[in-house]
């Protein structure tokens, strides 16, 4: 068919190929019902596929579903990973957002808007340095909410 493409993985590449689309399957929200269903569509078509030439042991059938999904050891090794993405994005996200506030506390959101790329990286290195010592010293132990 002129509308369909194939691609082609070799064994080894399979394994990290589902990985990707378990992953994927959490971030991407689908917007509607037809597009969430392009969605399982596209994960049963791989699935099968995979389990069809016997590259990757982690998939069964479910009878009572009637779909193709990857077993509890599987999906228990992809969630790992998937979970430690999430954890450290969180880190991340939270040590930039406190640097972030910090500098702009500092010289203003007007500056802080201003600042060349190199600029804002030099900054934010230096005002999350403080953050990334107490968390890795004391996890979220000390962290509070003042009312001010």
């Amino acid at each position: 068919m002129e509308n369909e493409i194939s691609i082609t993985f070799t064994k080894e590449e399979v394994g990290l190929f589902l990985k990707l689309l378990y992953s994927g399957t959490f971030i991407v929200v689908p917007k509607d019902e037809k597009e969430d269903k392009t969605i399982d569509s596209i994960v049963q078509k791989v699935l099968l596929s995979t389990k069809m030439a016997k590259a990757f042991r982690g998939i069964e059938f479910n009878q009572s579903t009637n779909e193709y999904e990857l077993t509890d050891t599987a999906e228990k090794a992809f969630s790992d990973d998937f979970d430690d993405f999430v954890e450290e994005t969180f880190w991340q996200e939270l040590l930039f957002r406190l640097g972030q506030r910090d500098i702009i506390n500092e010289i203003g959101g007007k500056d802080y808007r201003k600042m060349s790329e190199e600029e804002l990286e030099e900054k934010h290195e230096i005002a999350e340095e403080k953050y990334r010592e107490e968390f890795d010293l004391n996890g979220i132990k000390n962290l509070v909410l003042l009312k001010l």
